[in-house]
């Protein structure tokens, strides 16, 4: 854990001389939006989970093909509305979405 803390300091400098600061800024912005959808992902995946479990546990298969469906469909919303938003308020883009 050490190691990886002491060579992501490394790779932080050498990816900012390299890439330059707006770019090695966009890089990042990308991977915190990335790392908040997977960490978005596991919390609605365990939801939608908890929530099938009980479906079944009533004997009420029927409703799992539509419930699973609207998950699915919040489930993209919300990673399209994050893209969106990491998009459009980037440092390489001051004025928004192009009208």
């Amino acid at each position: 854990m050490v190691a990886g803390a002491a060579l992501g300091l490394l790779w932080r400098d050498g990816l900012n001389r390299l890439l330059g600061k707006e770019t090695y800024g966009n890089l990042l912005n990308f991977l915190v939006v990335a790392q908040l959808g997977g960490l978005g992902d596991l919390g609605i995946s365990g939801a939608v989970g908890i929530r099938m479990l009980q479906h079944l546990a009533r004997g009420e298969e029927e409703a799992g093909p539509p419930f699973l469906a609207n998950a699915r469909g919040c489930s993209w919303a919300c990673l399209c509305w994050c893209w969106r938003g990491s998009f459009f308020c980037r440092p390489g883009c001051p004025d928004g979405p192009a009208r």
